[in-house]
């Protein structure tokens, strides 16, 4: 992950938290758990997508296939962040976890834009 990659998602953090506590939801903790989540599966699918560009010969199932696993492990993410949370909470909770995976993926796709250019 370059360097002014990773710098905007530290950028990110501190922002969400802000907006977060601006609108008065008790979700800091959850928040950043989130961040750290989407962090730790965005560099693990860069690495292996460069992993696979680097390949001779690349196959349309291998792109499917790691999508598939990234949907799987967000889906399995936000149940388990779902269950341990009161019934209030969840909307916002949800709300947040999709904006952060929106942006998290733009930005993935605006880097692989630049990577593919290079």
């Amino acid at each position: 992950m370059k360097l002014n990659y990773l710098f905007f998602f530290v950028l990110l953090i501190p922002i969400n938290v802000i907006i977060i506590s601006r609108l008065n939801l008790a979700i800091q903790n959850q928040a950043l758990a989130m961040h750290g989540f989407l962090l730790v599966l965005t560099y693990y699918t860069q690495r292996a997508q460069v992993k696979r560009f680097k390949k001779p010969i690349t196959k349309p199932f291998d792109t499917l296939k790691l999508n598939i696993i990234r949907m799987l492990l967000c889906g399995v993410f936000l149940a388990i962040v779902l269950v341990y949370n009161e019934e209030e909470v969840r909307r916002f909770l949800v709300y947040n976890f999709f904006i952060l995976y929106f942006i998290y993926l733009l930005s993935e796709i605006i880097f692989f834009k630049k990577f593919s250019d290079e």
